[in-house]
């Protein structure tokens, strides 16, 4: 199927229709000989769309060589499928990441750009290596209050931001790890005030039995509105061989818990050969996609920069057809 669009239907669950119209290369790539000496991968990216400039700005995840540890560079594109990768960080390495910074998630509240990435630093008191970081930006030039949220639980990721009209502080979607949980494969959801303070809501979306996201779940993406009072996300689920693939939900913007709907199969599944295998340089993790952006072009189409492989950076067309 590589070289050729791939568009097929996904799901049809109450009058409504998922379809997906996937770009068949990469976008960004380690391989590229801009690139093959510097990085070992190019993946996982928060990503918006800047009307005023007409561009695309993506926050990728890349894996640099020198000494294997990620950080976040800021990538643009006027079309939409040629980026130019800036060569200096965005979000480099600080003292409460020693191990690397990725899978950034951006949120626009206001006039200002809230973006979560995962944050690795070896605390051996505690345990605690996976934590999220929190900065905020209004420009990708600099960025103001980068800051650890969420540290009471050991371990933690996979976290989005949002707000809604009926709550003056800020709702989060994250996924902690939870010793001696049975939800600890589940997805959690927080609300908070000053980001210091935290209300625990409680599990938001867990694994399902015997079906593609049975192993573990978490939100990829931050939610975009599709019609009155309903938010569509995106979010990723692992099965027991450790394929990741991507799904949707529906939730209620009064009450953001709860699910109005939740796709019965993947919106995106790994089956490109860079998607499965990582292509001629062998995959970081095979059978992967997983993405933390979802940019709305219309009310019911979005692009999404998906990963594959956990190594490359691809490009996929979603519509949601009523």
């Amino acid at each position: 199927m590589e070289g050729e669009l791939i568009n097929r239907k996904i799901s049809k669950i109450e009058k409504m229709i998922i379809g997906v119209e996937k770009y068949p290369n990469p976008i960004l790539s380690p391989e590229w000989e801009e690139f093959e000496d510097k990085y070992s991968s190019l993946r996982n990216s928060g990503g918006i769309y800047q009307k005023e400039k007409e561009s695309i700005i993506l926050l990728v995840t890349v894996r640099h060589k020198k000494d294997n540890k990620s950080r976040l560079h800021v990538a643009k594109s006027q079309d939409g499928y040629n980026f130019k990768l800036e060569e200096e960080p965005f979000i480099d390495l600080n003292a409460d990441s020693l191990l690397g910074v990725e899978d950034p998630r951006i949120s626009k509240i206001k006039d200002e750009y809230y973006i979560t990435f995962t944050s690795f630093k070896e605390m051996y008191e505690t345990g605690n290596t996976t934590r999220i970081g929190l900065v905020k930006t209004k420009d990708f030039k600099t960025y103001t209050d980068r800051q650890i949220i969420l540290d009471h639980y050991s371990n933690n990721k996979n976290c989005v931001i949002f707000k809604i009209p009926s709550y003056e502080g800020f709702y989060i979607i994250h996924r902690p790890f939870i010793k001696n949980s049975k939800e600890k494969a589940a997805a959690y959801i927080a609300r908070t005030i000053d980001f210091k303070n935290w209300e625990d809501l409680g599990v938001f979306l867990k694994p399902r039995k015997r079906m593609w996201d049975s192993a573990r779940v978490g939100i990829n993406t931050p939610p975009i509105r599709i019609s009155r009072n309903r938010l569509f996300m995106l979010y990723h689920g692992a099965d027991e061989q450790n394929t990741y693939r991507l799904g949707g939900i529906i939730i209620d913007e009064n009450n953001p818990k709860n699910v109005i709907w939740r796709s019965k199969e993947p919106i995106i599944t790994p089956e490109l050969k860079w998607e499965t295998s990582g292509g001629s340089s062998g995959a970081e993790v095979p059978n992967v996609v997983f993405t933390c952006n979802l940019i709305p072009l219309t009310n019911n189409e979005f692009l999404t920069y998906h990963s594959g492989a956990d190594k490359y950076l691809g490009r996929a067309l979603i519509r949601i057809k009523k």
